[in-house]
């Protein structure tokens, strides 16, 4: 998640929360304290501890209720417990402050993960539209996701190409087209994404695991057996606990 400034650090943000003891009236800095609470939040948010993170974020939004990324990180905290109600006031608030097309990209994926398509494609096309938004060919392929999950695949291929025309090397991108394409039946172009797809990878940015998945089911799919099983291995190597056979993934499919 994008903010206006760095991230604090857990240890610095726990300083300046330590002296953020009484009410708001009585903090010599509210805004100050707003911040050091909501950088906490944040940190707790990054690693998974959603009920820590909601009573320090409601905290720093005691002492400035105006605090976006305050909201935007309840947001997310209550849209990862499935409190939608909670999620949706406050990424409206969060906009209303602020309409930044970060978090309307967020705001849309939350709209479509709870059923609210047409709303979600609105707020992920505002996002890509905006000419300072770095991160557009993202909005436009959680677009063609959102679309592809609801069963429309061929308006959700719009937007795909969309987001190559944005990002020729959008990784999220080029995997959503090698998976519709090997559901669709046609292999060789499923490769051929995902090839494009590995041409990106690096050492600092290696395929994500169902990645490698996704490459030993194309090559299953072409026959290509002994290609399959080395994307397996990798798999395999980088999951210890999760091993998996090929004809678990011919089940699967």
């Amino acid at each position: 998640m994008r903010t206006t400034r760095p991230w604090a650090s857990l240890a610095l943000a726990a300083v300046l929360a330590a002296g953020c003891a009484g009410t708001p009236d009585s903090v010599p800095d509210p805004e100050r304290a707003a911040a050091a609470n909501a950088d906490l939040g944040i940190e707790y948010l990054r690693n998974g501890d959603e009920a820590r993170a909601i009573r320090t974020l409601e905290k720093a939004l005691d002492y400035d209720p105006r605090h976006v990324d305050a909201h935007w990180a309840l947001a997310i905290a209550h849209g990862r417990l499935n409190e939608n109600d909670a999620a949706d006031r406050h990424y409206r608030r969060a906009l209303d402050l602020q309409p930044r097309p970060e978090i309307r990209n967020g705001y849309g994926v939350f709209l479509c993960r709870t059923g609210r398509v047409d709303e979600a494609l609105a707020q992920l096309e505002d996002a890509a539209d905006n000419p300072r938004y770095p991160d557009a060919a993202d909005a436009l392929a959680n677009a063609g996701l959102c679309l592809a999950r609801a069963g429309e695949a061929e308006r959700a291929d719009g937007y795909f190409r969309r987001a190559l025309e944005r990002n020729p090397r959008h990784r999220p991108t080029l995997a959503a087209l090698a998976e519709q394409s090997l559901e669709r039946g046609d292999n060789l172009r499923a490769r051929g994404f995902f090839q494009r797809l590995e041409d990106t990878a690096g050492p600092k940015t290696p395929l994500a695991d169902e990645w490698l998945l996704l490459g030993a089911r194309i090559e299953s799919a072409l026959g290509e057996r002994e290609a399959a099983e080395a994307y397996l291995q990798r798999y395999n190597d980088r999951n210890p606990g999760d091993r998996r056979t090929l004809d678990q993934l011919d089940d699967d499919a």
